[in-house]
């Protein structure tokens, strides 16, 4: 059986602790590389973006192809979800951002002001805006309703590769190939902090849900645990064996789990750093990684052309 949404979030730590995870199925369908993977904010769906220039939208229960979004003419580097469930944002090579309606299928907006790839794009929580992050050095906020372009900032000196809003709204987390992290004020546009302490790229970079800690994943084959307010370094991750691509918080922000080029995926207790498990199945670089709301349920996409699901196998039957 799937897991419940209704498992109560105190019981994560226990089981994590306790249990193994077992792959519940393989996702083929793409072409090419898988870049991005996201869950529905029900858990039921998974959406996946590709070097193939799709978007998917898949069935997590059968592991069915629901529908194929086409439009983009390169690779698709990034894809979120509304937290309402009605719309995916996809950022692309071919400079440009398209937001689709997941009902009907259609392309309601491109977004287009970035001079070069768009690595990373996320909806504000109350779904009205969208950031991205740009091979062009630079980070935008769009209005979704409209289509328009809201601010730009410029605080990297190199490529963005990762962008996120914190839970509220107000702050934006950016990580890049200059080796930093930097955290906006969305409003005022006023750079907040800046992290350094990764001696390569930053590949991803993620909020917990309280926005008071901020998840970093490197070049450099570790992941970061930063304090927001007060810039400190919390804790550093090493297991990984070579560059680490994506990371992502449990909803409670007791865990991470960490994707990588090693072709493995790891999962992390936060408060002490504990590597908890490690998930072996893909063939080549794990692109990405997310967890399901309930925390229960993770989907990684990978170079190696699939998505696989998994789930702990103490609610597995």
């Amino acid at each position: 059986m799937q897991p419940s949404d209704s498992t109560s979030e105190e019981q994560l730590p226990k089981l994590w602790e306790g249990s193994s995870w077992k792959l519940w199925k393989t996702l083929e369908g793409h072409k090419y590389d898988v870049l991005s993977v996201s869950f529905s904010p029900d858990g039921s769906k998974i959406v996946s973006g590709s070097a193939d220039s799709t978007v998917k939208l898949w069935d997590f229960s059968s592991g069915s192809l629901l529908k194929t979004f086409e439009g983009h003419s390169d690779d698709v580097c990034s894809i979120c979800i509304s937290s309402d469930g009605s719309k995916i944002a996809s950022g692309s090579s071919d400079q440009t951002i398209n937001i689709w309606d997941i009902s009907s299928g259609a392309l309601l907006k491109t977004l287009k002001d970035h001079s070069d790839k768009v690595f990373s794009v996320d909806f504000s929580l109350d779904g009205l805006t969208i950031v991205s992050g740009s091979a062009d050095n630079a980070i935008k906020i769009w209005e979704v309703s409209s289509g328009n372009l809201l601010r730009t900032f410029e605080v990297h000196s190199d490529v963005v590769n990762s962008v996120s809003f914190s839970a509220d709204g107000s702050k934006i987390v950016s990580g890049s190939e200059d080796e930093s992290i930097k955290v906006v004020d969305v409003s005022t546009g006023k750079l907040l902090k800046a992290f350094e302490g990764h001696s390569d790229a930053v590949n991803s970079v993620r909020f917990s849900m309280d926005g008071l800690k901020i998840g970093s994943a490197s070049n450099d084959q570790t992941i970061k645990l930063w304090d927001v307010s007060s810039g400190k370094l919390l804790n550093t991750f090493v297991d990984h064996s070579n560059h680490v691509m994506s990371i992502c918080f449990s909803k409670d922000g007791s865990k991470i789990i960490s994707g990588s080029r090693d072709t493995k995926i790891k999962l992390w207790d936060v408060s002490s750093g504990k590597l908890l498990n490690t998930l072996e199945g893909h063939s080549n670089t794990v692109k990405s990684v997310c967890l399901s709301p309930d925390s229960f349920r993770i989907a990684s996409g990978s170079v190696d052309k699939t998505i696989k699901l998994w789930v702990l196998d103490s609610i597995k039957n």
